[in-house]
């Protein structure tokens, strides 16, 4: 595990996930809010920011964050 810290001890990256989740033909999606910075107004996965604990950061977040919904 590697700690990746700035000189201000925060977080040297932030780990965003995103869902796009298909089943029985359809999609789930949000629309993004008109005064979002990035992709205002369009379509997108749903997902957001991943909390990591403080300390080490495990080298391969997405095998900790994701979920397998195939059921």
């Amino acid at each position: 595990m590697i700690e990746q810290l700035t000189p201000g001890g925060r977080p040297a990256f932030v780990v965003n996930v995103e869902v796009h989740l298909h089943r029985d033909g359809r999609w789930l999606l949000i629309k993004r809010a008109e005064q979002e910075a990035h992709a205002a107004g369009l379509l997108s996965g749903v997902g957001g920011k991943v909390d990591l604990p403080a300390g080490p950061v495990v080298p391969d977040v997405l095998a900790v964050a994701t979920i397998d919904h195939r059921g």
